[in-house]
């Protein structure tokens, strides 16, 4: 079981990702929690539920295991998490690249001299 200072960390990186024009009980409703429940977590320095933290972390568009744990195992959020304009441009050019045709993507490849056999050996 969790002690109440595994659920201050929780609720420390919960606010320090939380966009400050909202409120939590904004960020709650739009997980579609109860605040009045979250309320009493938060007050209590108690870490909510799995599927509440999993719908807080959606709504938030932060790793789970992040905050939950503080860290991640995927360089990929860890960029999610550290918020910087370095990190969204990077992450803007990934999504795109998940949906792009096959000739952009052997164009970045070759641009970026990555090969297919480096990527198995990896």
């Amino acid at each position: 079981m969790l002690n109440n200072s595994e659920g201050t960390k929780f609720w420390n990186r919960v606010d320090a990702v939380r966009d400050r024009d909202k409120s939590l009980k904004q960020l709650v409703e739009e997980a579609g929690l109860n605040y009045e429940v979250i309320k009493v977590q938060r007050s209590l320095n108690r870490m909510p539920r799995a599927e509440e933290v999993c719908r807080l972390s959606s709504a938030l568009k932060t790793p789970t295991e992040w905050l939950v744990l503080g860290k991640t195992n995927n360089p990929l959020d860890d960029m999610r998490v550290g918020n910087t304009q370095e990190h969204a441009r990077i992450l803007a050019i990934i999504e795109s690249l998940v949906d792009a045709p096959e000739t952009i993507l052997s164009s970045v490849e070759s641009l970026l001299e990555i090969h297919i056999h480096q990527l198995i050996e990896a």
